[in-house]
């Protein structure tokens, strides 16, 4: 991407967060959770009342915001020759299973939808506490990932994109959400609903667990995260309920139709800007990995393998890098050359590609180049070592060689070089040396090495 282009996107983003801070600014303090932040805020009922009347300006604002900048910066990412990747997930990334470390290694960068205005139009529909902790939670998230929208000179990590507004791009989710959502629902409970309102009409009217429990004919279709179906169900109605104005009225099925309309509602909206934006789709939760893979039109290509194999538990040990540090270390060429490690023997398979295998081969790659890391380091420290044992007996003979007898049996030796040549050639080529070895260590390599090797 060139630099232009860059600083014309970070201009833009500067101003994003210029408005965001005159409205959350005063209230944010750094360093403390987030969702602890938002949730002693939205218990507090007059602050949250008065916090919510004092936000009512700011949809008008981020409408004029995108208004003014939402083509240049739709045409800054379309025109640019980068690996670009749309997030799908929560709002914004919590990283809180580490996302964004996981994701940072493989991609130029990740696309967000602008999470606030988005939220605010969930208003109408919102109780009070629903909207205002939802807000505060991720407008001080993106603070808190402020740093990783400016790239220190290099592809910012993420690019904040326009919400999709416009009545044709809505009506067109809408219609993707409706088609594999009730394609899904119809595979689960083995039916043949043709709408959406036929099966919200349907699942409205029951309440019991027990007679869900036995319409669900496909359970291993659905991600219960490890519950049992009952307390899944009862988590699901508990959390939709509570969030609606009128949620108290809702049936266990009514929460259950909403929650399998929502993800699908999610993926659809992120698809529909990854295809505009010609990029990849990446989610941050496997419940989304699988409804996309095993419910849309899912094309089983390397890249979207790659990074799902990335977000699996085998890659925890990502988490452990400092990604303030990598954030300054990244650059375009640090990347391809990471992708290209990442992708070895992938891109080139004659089989057909799954996501067990991929992920097998891309740990298999990280470890082979930790060994050439390894060797590398080891390589250096060999030469050192001859370095001391040799070169510095040299420099040591020659500087004193004015001070010793003659006779000494050195002296053949520490007559082949001056005492000033030796000195200076010896201290060049270690500090050679030791230079290698440190940037090997502090670069992006050696820090994945010691996140790999960190207890």
């Amino acid at each position: 991407m060139d630099s232009m282009v860059i600083r014309e996107i970070e201009k833009i983003t500067e101003e994003y967060f210029t408005l965001l801070e005159d409205y959350f600014g005063t209230i944010y303090i750094p360093g403390l959770d987030v969702s602890l932040q938002a949730f002693r805020i939205e218990k507090y009922q007059l602050a949250s009342k008065m916090l919510i009347a004092s936000i009512e300006d700011l949809q008008k604002d981020l409408f004029n915001f995108w208004e003014k900048h939402a083509d240049r910066m739709i045409s800054f990412i379309n025109n640019s020759n980068i690996f670009k990747t749309t997030y799908c997930g929560n709002i914004s990334p919590l990283n809180h299973n580490g996302f964004i470390n996981r994701t940072a290694l493989y991609v130029d960068t990740i696309l967000i939808k602008e999470p606030i205005g988005y939220l605010m139009f969930t208003k109408p529909i919102s109780t009070d506490e629903a909207y205002i902790y939802n807000i505060i939670q991720h407008a001080f998230n993106l603070f808190e990932l402020k740093k990783l929208f400016f790239g220190e000179g290099a592809i910012p990590l993420f690019i904040i994109i326009p919400p999709i507004f416009d009545e044709k791009g809505q009506n067109e989710i809408y219609g993707i959400a409706e088609e594999y959502g009730t394609q899904y629902v119809n595979n689960v409970l083995e039916s043949d609903f043709n709408e959406r309102e036929e099966i919200f009409e349907y699942l409205s009217s029951i309440n019991d667990l027990e007679t869900i429990k036995q319409l669900i004919k496909n359970p291993q279709l659905i991600d219960f995260r490890g519950m049992s179906v009952e307390d899944y169900l009862m988590e699901v109605h508990e959390n939709i309920s509570g969030t609606f104005q009128n949620g108290n009225d809702f049936s266990i099925g009514k929460t259950l139709a909403f929650k399998i309309f929502g993800q699908f509602s999610n993926i659809s909206y992120e698809l529909t800007h990854a295809i505009g934006l010609n990029s990849q789709i990446i989610f941050d939760r496997s419940d989304y990995w699988d409804l996309y893979k095993n419910h849309f039109i899912f094309k089983s290509d390397p890249d979207t393998l790659i990074l799902e194999s990335l977000q699996q538990s085998e890659f925890k040990w990502l988490i452990n890098y400092d990604m303030e540090k990598f954030n300054i270390l990244r650059n375009e060429e640090e990347l391809v050359q990471l992708r290209n490690i990442l992708r070895k023997n992938i891109y080139n398979a004659n089989n057909a590609l799954t996501s067990e295998k991929v992920k097998y081969q891309v740990l298999s790659n990280i470890e082979e180049a930790f060994l050439d890391h390894t060797f590398m380091i080891d390589e250096i420290n060999s030469k050192l070592r001859k370095k001391l044992s040799v070169d510095g007996l040299v420099v040591t003979g020659a500087a004193v060689s004015g001070l010793i007898p003659a006779s000494l049996a050195l002296l053949p030796l520490i007559s082949t070089v001056t005492a000033s040549y030796g000195i200076f050639d010896f201290v060049h080529q270690f500090s050679r040396l030791n230079k290698e070895k440190k940037e090997l260590k502090n670069g992006v390599m050696g820090m994945l090495f010691d996140a790999r090797t960190k207890k």
